[in-house]
């Protein structure tokens, strides 16, 4: 990476000097692969001591997909269709027998080496006690455990949409019930969830912290392979083996685990060990060999980044402080770059702004895009209102609501700045990197009453507003009319339940 080198990128990385066993490695590096690129050398590579290169002996991966490998199998016969036998751990490679006599058949690793967490078990038809009782089920089939901070678990329709939180431990199951915790009444939740699974099918995916797609349930789409409406059985996962329309089973309630809300058994097994896993499948004979199931190539995912819904300063440096000060940013969760033509932002659901079509710009992954309401004509209620993110087909990929907001320029945004979760007070800043501290830029000197209240309809009380802003009042909010000075004697009514200041004078 030298600075007179053609291949660099940005910061330029600074030569390593003496004779210590080290190197520089791009992040996440190790076992975790070398999937970060920003455009950035400084920011991308880190020195690694002692130095680990890789050779030809290395399993092969992409960004937490091991790509299988192949031992071949001598035979003096043709290979005959085997019977599948599937168990939750994976088998070794098989061992040459008989005389090289006829060409050799290709047998992969099992894909479970590349699943370090899968989706393990649904119930998407809910329980006898309500149809509403849905819960989800992960499992850890490796021997280490696993912290969930910064997993997703996202449906392609946009629900559910479910950030992970906790640890799952070695060989452990991580169980998340719907709404609260008496879906499944006698065992606790690792996690509650909003958001149902439809009966006609749903294709969920399983996102690490740097955005690789892990695993999926339903993949193939339509309707869902396996688990039933009839006796609200559940859908279970043969093994730690890929998603296809042959890898899971509906419980039959030979084996089961938990209650329901009226204590009832459920008809599945949370926090146990499936039942699917006992099943011998012996596939259907079939004409040709099909191809293995792959992984979708990596997408840019597009998430709500940070927004202002009450603005105090000229964050748009348009010499105004008013609502279109407010903004929205949107940012590129994904690992790939990607374009925002036909996205749309939006707030609450057919009442208040139209949606605001994105333009066509192109984000990498981790870059941000900023939105202003003078831009996309979209004004956050200061009463409580919902900011939301829609694909080219309308459906809602990313959302946050909240309610009455008491604070100007106090945004909401991301922790970790893209991949984190939520917070309420954030320290506003447009088209940079999320904070919770920070300093509001100091306005322009005045008297402070250049601008009618009018411009910021949406932080008055209705009477005001009406009074005010609609032609009825007579500049009553005008100073001069009042005490510029400030009010004598005047008291402040603590705690009145209201975002408005009262005084009484």
């Amino acid at each position: 990476m030298d600075v007179d080198s053609a291949y660099k990128e940005g910061s330029v990385l600074s030569p390593l000097s003496g004779t210590a066993n080290q190197s520089y490695e791009r992040k996440l590096g190790g076992a975790s692969d070398s999937c970060v690129d920003t455009g950035d050398n400084l920011s991308d590579f880190a020195i690694t001591n002692p130095s680990g290169p890789q050779n030809m002996s290395d399993a092969w991966s992409l960004c937490g997909v091991i790509i299988p490998t192949f031992t071949p199998t001598f035979t003096s016969t043709a290979t005959a269709t085997p019977t599948e036998t599937f168990t939750p751990t994976p088998t070794g490679s098989a061992t040459p027998t008989g005389t090289i006599t006829s060409t050799p058949t290709h047998t992969s690793t099992p894909a479970s080496a590349a699943l370090s967490i899968i989706i393990n078990e649904l119930a998407w038809a809910g329980t006898a006690a309500s149809t509403s009782d849905e819960w989800i089920e992960l499992y850890n089939p490796s021997s280490a455990a696993v912290s969930l901070a910064g997993w997703q678990l996202r449906a392609d329709d946009g629900e559910p949409s479910i950030d992970l939180t906790g640890t799952i431990p070695a060989g452990g199951f991580y169980l998340l019930e719907r709404t609260d915790e008496n879906t499944v009444s006698d065992i606790t939740a690792d996690q509650l969830y909003s958001g149902d699974l439809s009966n006609t099918g749903e294709k969920l995916r399983l996102f690490n912290p740097t955005g690789v797609q892990i695993d999926s349930a339903n993949i193939d789409g339509g309707a869902w392979p396996a688990g039933s409406t009839t006796n609200f059985r559940s859908m279970e996962r043969r093994g730690a083996i890929l998603d296809n329309s042959t890898a899971w089973v509906t419980n039959t309630g030979v084996v089961r685990n938990g209650l329901d809300a009226n204590g009832n058994p459920i008809n599945g097994t949370p926090k146990k060990s499936n039942w699917a896993i006992t099943v011998t499948i012996t596939p259907s004979p079939a004409p040709a060999t099909k191809a293995p199931t792959r992984p979708p190539p990596p997408v840019a995912r597009f998430v709500i980044n940070e927004f202002l819904p009450r603005a105090g300063f000229d964050w748009n440096q348009d010499g105004k402080v008013d609502v279109f000060d407010e903004f929205i940013e949107v940012a590129n969760l994904g690992p790939v770059n990607g374009t925002l033509t036909g996205w749309m932002l939006d707030d609450e659901a057919n009442a208040g702004s139209s949606p605001y079509t994105l333009p066509n710009i192109t984000l990498r992954p981790g870059e941000h895009a900023l939105f202003y309401g003078l831009q996309t004509n979209i004004l956050l209620s200061d009463g409580g209102d919902t900011v939301r993110l829609l694909n080219p087909a309308g459906t809602i990929l990313d959302a946050r609501s909240y309610t009455v907001v008491k604070v100007s320029n106090q945004s909401w945004c991301r922790l970790p700045d893209v991949r984190g979760s939520w917070f309420q007070d954030c320290h506003p800043t447009p088209g940079m990197v999320n904070a919770r501290s920070g300093e509001v830029p100091a306005s322009l000197p005045g008297t402070g009453l250049e601008e009618p209240l009018c411009l910021l309809p949406d932080t008055l009380p209705v009477d005001f507003k009406a009074a005010e802003c609609d032609g009825f009042g007579a500049d009553m909010w005008r100073a001069r009319y009042w005490d510029i000075p400030g009010w004598q004697g005047d008291q402040r009514v603590p705690q009145n339940g209201s975002k408005w200041e009262i005084f009484v004078e």
